[in-house]
């Protein structure tokens, strides 16, 4: 059957499927045994499992944990935009000594100024493996930006990209548990284009990826970009994914309130919480829902 060109709609018959089990000495109601129909005995099996490289690698899933300020500092116009508000909050961020700073890098698909991040690039640096001049400081055009690329930079740059965004958060936001070092991703882009990546974000969300998505504008009222860059449906696909949790906040205050509950509820393994309203739970039978939820998405309003 699989050599058949039918076979993607092909399916066994119940006596079929008998015949098959009864082969593989597989018995009725163990199907779900991983070592059932084998025979070596299980115990021999799972110690080799238990032993592999993979499974012994230190600090694999237990990489350290940084602690979020209890409050982050709060733009101090007396009106402003939530995405505004974001890059203001960013470029605080960007000033500060702790360490949770250091661990945060941030990527964006060629929206890096116009998502609000020009303040924390400044600051931090654009990420290359080598040392590179700001070219457009080099030729003398005029830019209120500092573009130096360096190893030690926290911002990756991206074409115009979003399946690569969203690659790149998945990588980014899985170096916990494959380096054992933790980063605290965050991606912008606007939100109409999100669909350009969902395959990508999809499947991050699948291998427990954790990491920051800011989409921006979104909702009903225009920003300044004009509709082209505005969606109605898009956070919807925020609130359908699994493993996401979607925030929608109108303003400020409640934006900078997410963003450190953010930076904190990515960095949780679910460990004594088996709470199913805040989805730490780790047990595989809740996959989806509980398992890879640690992605947070947050769309951001034009007040």
């Amino acid at each position: 059957m699989a050599g058949h060109k039918d076979n993607h709609a092909g399916l066994m018959t119940p006596a079929q499927m008998d015949e098959f089990q009864e082969k593989n000495h597989v018995r009725k109601g163990m199907e779900w045994e991983k070592f059932e129909g084998l025979n070596t005995p299980s115990q021999i099996l799972q110690e080799f499992l238990d032993n592999v490289d993979f499974a012994r690698r230190p600090n694999r899933t237990r990489a350290q944990v940084f602690s979020i300020p209890a409050e982050f500092p709060l733009p101090r116009q007396t009106a402003t935009s939530t995405q505004a508000g974001f890059g203001s909050i960013l470029n605080e961020i960007g000033k500060s000594t702790e360490e949770f700073a250091s661990r945060i890098v941030t990527t964006s698909p060629d929206v890096t100024v116009s998502t609000n991040l020009g303040g924390w690039v400044n600051r931090r640096g654009l990420f290359a493996r080598e040392k590179l001049a700001d070219t457009f400081k080099k030729e003398r055009i005029a830019s209120t930006f500092n573009w130096d690329f360096s190893p030690s930079g926290q911002h990756f740059e991206l074409g115009i990209a979003e399946m690569n965004l969203f690659i790149n958060l998945s990588a980014l936001g899985l170096s916990h548990a494959i380096n054992g070092e933790r980063l605290l991703p965050i991606g912008t882009l606007y939100d109409p284009f999100i669909a350009r990546g969902l395959d990508a974000l999809n499947y991050a969300c699948y291998q427990d990826a954790r990491f920051m998505v800011v989409a921006t504008p979104s909702g009903i009222t225009l920003g300044s970009e004009g509709g082209a860059h505005q969606s109605i449906s898009q956070p919807l696909i925020g609130m359908a994914q699994d493993g996401l949790a979607a925030f929608e906040p109108a303003f400020v205050d409640e934006l900078s309130t997410i963003m450190r509950f953010a930076l904190d509820y990515m960095q949780r393994d679910g460990s004594g919480d088996p709470d199913e309203q805040n989805w730490l739970r780790t047990k595989p039978a809740a996959l989806f829902i509980c398992a890879f939820q640690l992605v947070q998405w947050i769309s951001l309003n034009v007040l």
